[in-house]
């Protein structure tokens, strides 16, 4: 059921859903809307009550939530014309689109050019297209990699090989599915450098370990990886750019 308050001077929206709970259930979805879950015998006044009482943090994540879609729509803004600028596993490349054939795209190392060839420079979407698929492929041979390397130590440890997943995400490189033997890694991890994508690696797999982030998860973590907190120093400026963290 649809229903309106106004909080903080605003009209929100919110959708309120009937069950048998125990407590008044308040979540603010990804995509900023608001979802309310009460006993059929709660009173709406009361409901509306909560929610008023709530209200800065109800907004807060609102709020939260409508930055996090623009910091997303910011990263989906490449355009990848000439002269552009990208970074690729930690180092700077410009952009160069030549017409070709095929459409695939390469690093040239010695010139430091990031060269895209399609059969329609001219055509953005096609250029996007094209860049982004040889980027996510960077990210999954990168990751895939560390994830070989690293998986030895944790192997010993009792740690079946997981399933590797790739998806898009905003705040964060990499999460842990200990339950299910999951590792999912965040495709924007195209610009890190690869000390830093094995830092998120190791990481992760510590995860299968230690499920928090305690002492002891650290411990464990600096017993494959000595000089994390280095790498994760390295880490943070990395994610001004391409997560654009405020953190």
């Amino acid at each position: 059921m649809k229903c309106f308050i106004e909080i903080c001077g605003q009209k929100i929206e919110y959708e309120l859903t009937r069950k048998d709970v125990k407590n008044i259930n308040l979540r603010v979805r990804r995509d900023g809307s608001v979802a309310v879950s009460a006993s059929y015998n709660v009173p709406q006044k009361l409901i509306d009550d909560f929610l008023c009482s709530n209200g800065e943090r109800i907004m807060k994540m609102i709020n939260r939530d409508a930055e996090r879609k623009k910091r997303e729509n910011r990263s989906d803004e490449m355009t990848f014309a000439d002269g552009d600028t990208v970074c690729l596993l930690g180092k700077k490349y410009s952009v160069q689109n030549v017409c070709g054939e095929r459409d695939l795209a390469v690093i040239n190392e010695e010139s430091g050019v990031f060269l895209i060839e399609s059969t329609s420079p001219k055509n953005e979407t096609l250029r996007r297209r094209t860049a982004l698929s040889f980027m996510e492929n960077l990210v999954r041979d990168a990751v895939c990699s560390a994830c070989v390397r690293s998986y030895p130590y944790y192997g010993k440890r009792g740690v079946r090989y997981p399933e590797i997943r790739f998806r898009k995400m905003i705040s964060q490189w990499g999460n842990c599915r200990p339950d299910r033997g999951i590792l999912t890694f965040n495709t924007r991890l195209y610009g890190v450098s690869p000390r830093c994508i094995e830092l998120i690696v190791a990481h992760e797999f510590t995860h299968f370990l230690c499920r928090d982030h305690s002492s002891n998860f650290y411990a464990e973590l600096a017993k494959v990886m000595p000089d994390y907190a280095e790498r994760k120093k390295e880490l943070r400026e990395y994610e001004k750019i391409l997560l654009n963290s405020s953190e």
